[in-house]
């Protein structure tokens, strides 16, 4: 949607006010649609607790979606990243695991809540560093401006670090 209303305001008055009056009409259309036709409200889900769920269940889908771009990002040491991101995402399931279970409860129910978070989360951890992170022989190589141009010529992201000793 982004590029084609980005498009849409570069243009003649008239191509931009039919563009995001046909977006305006798309995401008014459902409700435009129960407004003309009341029978169709027996259509829709019933509110309950599994709203509260698919919101969270969406919250993740949300986070995962920080994976993606972090990947592209990662100029440095691209190998770590995923891992990373992926064990983040086990502890955010972890925690959001333990949040489900009430301060009400029974205190071995929340401690089952715990456990089951600590082995899900240890155990994605292992996967995710186990699996997915190889390190090669080491990410730091001694400075050369052989290997330096070699990068810069194949389009590679290049970090020198550099330090002085005083």
């Amino acid at each position: 949607l982004v590029p084609a209303m980005s498009w849409a305001v570069s243009q003649s008055i008239l191509v931009t006010y039919v563009g995001l009056m046909s977006v305006g009409l798309g995401m008014a259309f459902p409700y435009l649609l129960i407004g003309a036709f009341p029978r169709l409200i027996a259509f829709l889900p019933k509110p309950g607790m599994w709203m509260e769920t698919f919101k969270q269940v969406m919250g993740f889908v949300l986070l995962g979606t920080v994976i993606y771009p972090m990947y592209v990002l990662s100029g440095v040491d691209p190998d770590i990243v995923v891992p990373t991101l992926l064990f983040l995402f086990s502890l955010w399931a972890a925690f959001w695991w333990i949040g489900r279970v009430p301060l009400t409860q029974p205190r071995a129910r929340r401690m089952m809540a715990w456990g089951q978070a600590a082995a899900f989360g240890g155990l994605l951890g292992l996967v995710s560093f186990g699996w997915f992170y190889h390190p090669d022989d080491g990410f730091w190589r001694p400075y050369s401006g052989d290997v330096l141009a070699q990068h810069l010529e194949d389009k590679q992201t290049v970090l020198i670090d550099f330090t002085a000793d005083w």
